[in-house]
C-alpha cells in the first residue's frame, strides 16, 4: 500500500529533529500520531523531541520549546527546572507507551532508560536497560548506557565489563 499522511509526518518529524527544530518536529509527530496512535517509532520520536526541548530549555532557550509544561497550569513555564522535568516526564510517558505497545522492541526500552537517566532515576534507567538487554543481549548501546551508569556509581570494574560486552 502507498505511504499515508502519517508516514510522511513521521519522516518529516525525524528530519526536523535532526535539523534541531524540536518545535516543528513536535507538530509533525503529533500529526503522525493522529493517523497512527499506536506507532512505536513515532512515540519514540515524540519522546526524543521532548528530550531535545528539555535540553533547549536547560540551555536557556525555553522560548523556542513547545509548551510541554501546560499540563501543570503554566507553572513550569515560569520555572525552567520545572519545565525541564515536565518535558522529561512527557518523554518517559511516550517511551513507556512505545514499550507497552511493542514490548519486544529493545529501542523503546532503551529510550525509556535515557529519559529516566536524564531525570535522575538511575534505578529506573537500569531496569529499562535490563529489559532492552533481555530482548537483545547484543544491543551495544544498552551496554554502553549501563557502563555510564556504573561509572556514575564509580564501579569501574562493572563499567569496563559493560564496555567489553558492547564491543563483542
Amino acid at each position: 500500500s502507498a505511504p499515508g499522511r502519517g508516514d510522511y509526518q513521521y519522516v518529516l518529524a525525524v528530519a526536523l529533529l535532526a535539523a534541531r527544530e524540536p518545535r516543528r518536529a513536535a507538530a509533525a509527530i503529533d500529526k503522525a500520531l493522529l493517523a497512527y496512535t499506536n506507532f512505536p517509532s513515532a512515540l519514540i520520536a515524540k519522546g526524543t523531541i521532548a528530550i531535545a526541548e528539555a535540553q533547549e530549555v536547560a540551555q536557556g532557550g525555553g522560548e523556542k520549546a513547545s509548551g510541554a509544561g501546560d499540563a501543570d497550569g503554566g507553572a513550569a513555564a515560569e520555572d525552567p527546572e520545572a519545565k525541564v522535568q515536565a518535558l522529561l516526564k512527557k518523554a518517559s510517558e511516550s517511551f513507556a507507551k512505545a514499550a507497552e505497545i511493542a514490548p519486544k522492541y529493545g529501542p523503546a526500552h532503551l529510550a525509556l532508560a535515557e529519559a529516566k537517566l536524564l531525570a535522575g532515576d538511575a534505578d529506573g534507567a537500569k531496569e529499562a536497560i535490563g529489559k532492552a538487554l533481555e530482548i537483545d543481549p547484543k544491543l551495544a548501546e544498552a551496554h554502553l548506557k549501563l557502563a555510564a551508569l556504573h561509572m556514575q556509581s564509580r564501579d569501574v570494574a562493572k563499567a569496563k565489563a559493560s564496555i567489553e560486552e558492547a564491543l563483542k
